[in-house]
């Protein structure tokens, strides 16, 4: 049997007068306090009713911490009776205390740093990110406090406050799952919220540029009327536009590109890169196209920032007249559509975008669909 109280040891004061507060744990009749870090001038508080009286300074904040600390024990107890698990003060104080000393957030960032070397870079920078949004939201969140209501209170400011879409803020559930297993994989928890909160992305439009809007951005880069700044962003695009690269990948070759070491990476008309999770070597051919473009004289790389680039292609789609929503990633989308189109297969196209399965190329096959319905189309005009 194990109980928790709040309570004020009055009959120790320190040198200005204040009491500790601690939680006092009874298991089998035995005591044991818990330093809550908290303490009050002894009269502020009201050991039967467990609380901080009024009048004393922040007393509803600091009786929602305390309320917050006792509930969070109990979730400990109870967690070990669930599970028919016997238990003592040592086994419950430890797991309070360090789920006190690294809350959820904390436990997080570390685990993913047992992971740098083995993630891809995007993939490492993307949980950083959404670990930052939870950070932000709730840092003190502990692993026990996230349940089916934090997930859906989370999901709302995701969605409603910060106004983020379905398809962004999918990572920040993801990320949370991902490492909410691993906690329970280490005997931390063993409530999983997931197994009732469901999430998912939705089918948005992919923005891309058909062959005519491509001649039109290279008729603006031939006309010289961008400032050089966006030429050269324009440049390292048409070049995805031209490869499928990824934006990393374009990165690492616009500096070997300033450097003179264009060498480094083309080779025999292919372009040689480590890709994708297995860390291999992946060649891709390169159109007549993709030859003429990595031809031109660079000296600048490609900016480090992915808005930065994503704040010039809008200057420039505003140039070309392009009304779309344009990130660099829709490069990748403008390579995959028109390659299918033009009748690359999707085996080839999959090994050329670096993917581990055909599955994920498979996506750009209904834009190849609806180009055919268009055509056909034609023929009722």
């Amino acid at each position: 049997m194990a109980t928790v109280k709040i309570y004020c040891k009055k009959s120790n004061l320190k040198i200005n007068g204040q009491a500790s507060i601690y939680l006092l744990l009874r298991i089998n009749r035995v005591d044991r306090l818990i330093f809550t870090q908290k303490t009050i001038e002894p009269e502020y508080f009201d050991n039967d009713k467990e609380m901080v009286k009024k009048g004393a300074s922040n007393s509803l904040k600091l009786n929602t911490y305390l309320q917050s600390e006792k509930a969070r024990l109990n979730e400990i107890i109870l967690d070990f009776n669930i599970r028919g698990k016997d238990f003592d003060h040592d086994t419950i104080i430890s797991l309070f205390k360090r789920e006190n000393k690294e809350g959820f957030v904390r436990f997080c960032r570390e685990e993913l740093k047992k992971e740098k070397g083995m993630l891809a870079w995007k993939t490492y920078e993307q949980y950083e990110y959404c670990i930052d949004n939870l950070e932000a939201y709730a840092p003190g969140v502990t692993i026990r406090q996230i349940d089916y209501s934090f997930l859906r209170r989370y999901e709302y400011h995701l969605s409603s406050v910060k106004k983020r879409a379905r398809n962004g803020y999918y990572h920040d559930f993801k990320t949370i799952r991902k490492f909410l297993l691993i906690a329970i994989k280490q005997g931390l928890t063993n409530q999983n919220p997931f197994d009732n909160f469901k999430f998912g992305t939705e089918e948005v439009e992919k923005d891309w540029h058909p062959a005519n809007e491509l001649k039109e951005l290279e008729k603006l880069l031939d006309e010289n009327k961008l400032t050089k700044k966006l030429a050269h962003t324009l440049m390292y695009y048409l070049i995805a536009c031209n490869t499928g690269l990824r934006f990393g990948d374009i990165q690492k070759l616009s500096i070997a590109l300033c450097n003179g070491d264009k060498d480094r990476y083309i080779i025999d008309g292919s372009i040689h890169l480590v890709q994708g999770k297995g860390k291999k070597i992946n060649r891709i051919p390169l159109s007549n196209k993709a030859m003429e473009l990595l031809d031109y004289e660079f000296d600048r790389p490609l900016k480090q920032s992915n808005s930065r680039v994503n704040e010039d292609l809008e200057e420039i789609m505003k140039q070309a007249k392009i009304k779309k929503h344009i990130t660099f990633h829709c490069s990748r989308h403008t390579f995959a559509i028109n390659a299918l189109q033009k009748g690359v297969t999707l085996k080839a196209l999959s090994q050329i975008l670096g993917h581990s399965t055909a599955t994920t190329t498979e996506i750009y096959a209904k834009y190849v669909n609806e180009g055919l319905d268009n055509e056909i189309a034609k023929l009722n005009a």
